[in-house]
């Protein structure tokens, strides 16, 4: 066989394996940035207050709007700003999307903390589910200060012991016109708690995303 023919045999063959290879797609913008640990003279970070919460025995709270941090397990390395939405997704032949949530400026004397998620009424919610949206949480052991938020950082901070609590999305954003509450599990009290969000494929692929204000999304409530 000449050089030639041998040549365009080679690519023949390459083109055939790479169309019927499908193709892990990413969706998502390239940034990188790095978190700055809060201190007694800086309030960079978003929902953060230095200012001490009051936290009296017997009463409660609630900690809404919390930072977002979006991360890729097929991307380990790559990292972004902080968001305010939940986005996460698992779906065929693209990369999956995972979060970190981070709540600051909890009260110190906080005793008992559940994280929850709720739903406003239809006119007050941007709120979609497509397939499944069974999530986990997992609180993680710290938070990758001082270097860009990613797969790879937080993966330090993962405890595989650590239990894994399950809520679910799936249809809600269809179901109820109305607000409506969500329980999701307790996690252990601190004045910065850090988890992270996961859609769990055991009931299939999805894809979730919700804005969060006062009234959508994840919060730690917590009494004193």
């Amino acid at each position: 066989m000449s050089s030639f023919a041998k040549t365009a045999a080679s690519l023949a063959c390459f083109a055939a394996v790479t169309m019927a290879s499908p193709l892990m797609k990413r969706d998502y913008p390239v940034a990188s940035t790095s978190v700055t640990p809060p201190t007694t003279t800086t309030t960079a970070l978003p929902g953060y207050s230095t200012a001490p919460v009051a936290c009296a025995p017997g009463t409660n709270g609630s900690a809404w709007e919390p930072s977002m941090y979006n991360i890729f397990p097929e991307d380990p390395d790559h990292s972004e700003p902080s968001v305010s939405f939940i986005r996460i997704a698992t779906e065929e032949n693209k990369a999956p999307i995972q979060q970190v949530i981070v709540f600051r400026g909890l009260p110190a004397g906080a005793k008992t903390c559940n994280i929850n998620w709720d739903q406003a009424a239809e006119a007050e919610r941007n709120f979609t589910v497509t397939d499944s949206g069974y999530f986990g949480v997992q609180q993680l052991d710290g938070f990758p200060y001082g270097e860009p938020v990613s797969y790879t950082s937080v993966s330090k901070f993962v405890n595989p012991d650590a239990k894994v609590t399950h809520g679910d999305f799936t249809y809600w954003d269809k179901q109820s016109k109305t607000a409506w509450p969500h329980f999701i599990g307790p996690v252990d009290c601190a004045e910065e708690i850090y988890l992270k969000l996961t859609l769990d494929t055991a009931q299939g692929y999805g894809r979730v995303f919700m804005d969060q204000d006062k009234k959508n999304g994840f919060h730690i409530d917590y009494t004193c």
